[in-house]
């Protein structure tokens, strides 16, 4: 994650738990959710993320068949 975080750490899946309770589904996050609103919530920097994510910036993944998408660690800084 953005705050530095393991990926697949225990402290990652308590902040993605506690981000999902205080701003939405994961869609409407990465998809919706105003970028300012995603910054007081989970910090600037994962904001900024998520707005270079939107703008085409940041290449992913998809998943698919109930599979996660993607994102390479080594573009997130």
């Amino acid at each position: 994650m953005a705050n530095g975080f393991a990926v697949k750490g225990k402290r990652t899946e308590r902040e993605y738990m506690r981000l999902l309770v205080q701003l939405g589904p994961e869609f409407e996050v990465l998809r919706k959710i105003p970028v300012e609103q995603i910054s007081r919530t989970a910090g600037e920097q994962t904001g900024c993320l998520v707005d270079k994510l939107r703008k085409g910036k940041i290449k992913w993944n998809s998943g698919f068949d109930g599979e996660y998408g993607t994102i390479d660690p080594g573009v997130i800084q």
